[in-house]
């Protein structure tokens, strides 16, 4: 319990809130105060599951028979899930039906004022990206995934394509070439430079034959508006996972996703990616 929650999390992830949830707009359901800035919100949550897990433990200590254990703890835990889905509600607002109709009116980027009438369901096409790690560990070629690491009940399971870094670097360019962003995990506090926005492994060698630009998650406040700028070098090191099209890989990449993945276990790095 020292960390029960956090911010971040897995691609596979996102595409289980999406496939069943939908999306919207921006303007449908824009941030919160706690979704900006969610230290508080994470430190209230961190105390709620404490408290619960104390008085869930308090049960299964319990003289009473298993039987009614099994059920006290059920029932309590249901109650418990209800507080916590109600305090992510207040401070993050509720999000919209995932299968109620809406109106979007936008200019495309052209100009155009064009009108849209969805759901948030519909909206939402089905996710064929999906993560390639590089991880020296385990042999590549091989899906692997992680015990316990989800964050949907009967979902998409948490999995990544372990490939060489050229493999990695290939997919990306590639991603980029075709005007698609590419969500990818590094080791971001090493030779980065926040104020200024520079991930490089020769930090202050302005003469770089090669920059990609990216945007960081922590808003614009950092960087430049947002933006970083990682060198050729900073990628090899210190990145380790990139999500990508299908399209962009070899047939053989491919055919590792369809494999029974080697489970790692909870505790294992690849498990911190989240």
């Amino acid at each position: 319990m020292a960390s029960p929650v956090g911010d971040g999390g897995q691609w596979d992830m996102v595409a289980n809130l999406v496939q069943k949830y939908g999306l919207v707009p921006h303007s449908f359901y824009p941030d919160s105060y706690s979704a900006t800035s969610s230290s508080t919100m994470d430190r209230l949550i961190t105390a709620k599951l404490r408290e619960d897990a104390v008085r869930l433990r308090a049960i299964a200590a319990s003289t009473a028979s298993p039987d009614s254990i099994t059920a006290r703890i059920a029932g309590e835990k249901e109650k418990m899930l209800r507080e916590i889905h109600l305090i992510l509600t207040l401070m993050l607002g509720p999000p919209p039906p995932p299968d109620k109709a809406f109106t979007w009116e936008y200019y495309d980027s052209e100009g155009t004022l064009r009108t849209l009438r969805t759901r948030p369901t519909a909206l939402a096409k089905e996710l064929s990206l999906f993560s390639l790690v590089n991880d020296p560990r385990n042999p590549y070629n091989r899906l692997l995934s992680v015990k316990r690491l989800g964050n949907l009940w009967n979902g998409r399971p948490v999995t990544y394509v372990n490939v060489d870094m050229k493999t990695i670097k290939e997919a990306c360019i590639a991603m980029l070439k075709r005007g698609m962003p590419v969500l990818f995990g590094s080791d971001v506090g090493k030779y980065s430079d926040s104020s200024k926005g520079i991930l490089d492994t020769d930090l202050f060698e302005y003469e770089l034959g090669f920059k990609i630009k990216l945007e960081n998650s922590w808003s614009d406040r950092v960087g430049d508006k947002g933006y970083f700028v990682m060198s050729d070098a900073w990628m090899d090191e210190f990145v380790y996972q990139a999500v990508v099209d299908p399209s962009v890989v070899s047939s053989t990449v491919k055919k590792v996703l369809e494999q029974k993945p080697k489970m790692l276990e909870l505790w294992d790095p690849m498990g911190a990616l989240a």
